[in-house]
């Protein structure tokens, strides 16, 4: 336990507004190999932005109530992007994820209306990141705590490969490619 403790006041501090980490995600997971056991390890693994798991009734309770958040906040921006396209949302859905959430509701409208696709993703990850925070338990130097970190981390990691240029040209892509997707809907639909 006190090399948990020693772990945790030893990462340099980071904030939803970073734009690049102050340590690398693999430098972090190293020095936490070396402060925690092989389960607390391969929980912290186990956790990947990238990646949303295909059942999680086997997470811990924070990994699921995050996944819970994140797919129920998806669904709502595709409720408004299918209103929006005059689509019929159902085959986007994760139906068996409902949050009825006003929290959740506002950050996908405020997302949905922003035109900047990196104004939209730190939107978004204002939202994971208070949700985070709030999951963030009064001892600080426990397990959980280190597993906030480390999504936290995770988030700022993803932020720090944001390049607006590059940004800017694959969403206009995306946006002409649903767009021409709609389009054809809408076409079969008159005929």
């Amino acid at each position: 336990m006190a090399n948990l403790y020693y772990l945790m006041a030893s990462l340099p501090a980071i904030a939803v507004t970073d734009e690049q980490p102050r340590i690398s995600y693999q430098d972090f997971l190293k020095q936490a190999h070396g402060a925690i056991g092989q389960p607390e390890y391969e929980r912290l693994t186990a956790f990947d932005l990238h990646k949303i798991p295909v059942t999680l009734s086997n997470l811990g309770s924070l990994e699921r109530k995050f996944w819970h958040w994140e797919i129920a906040l998806r669904n709502e921006l595709t409720l408004l992007r299918a209103k929006a396209f005059g689509v019929k949302p159902d085959a986007y859905l994760h139906k068996e994820v409902r949050v009825e959430s006003s929290d959740i509701k506002r950050i996908a409208l405020q997302a949905f209306e922003e035109n900047d696709p990196l104004q939209v993703e730190l939107e978004l990850n204002k939202g994971r990141w208070a949700l985070l925070e709030a999951e963030r338990p009064l001892d600080y130097f426990g397990i959980t705590s280190l597993l906030i970190y480390s999504m936290q981390l995770q988030l700022i990691t993803r932020r720090g490969l944001f390049n607006k240029e590059l940004g800017e040209q694959h969403y206009q892509k995306e946006y002409e490619l649903i767009l021409g997707e709609a389009k054809t809907v809408l076409m079969e639909n008159i005929r």
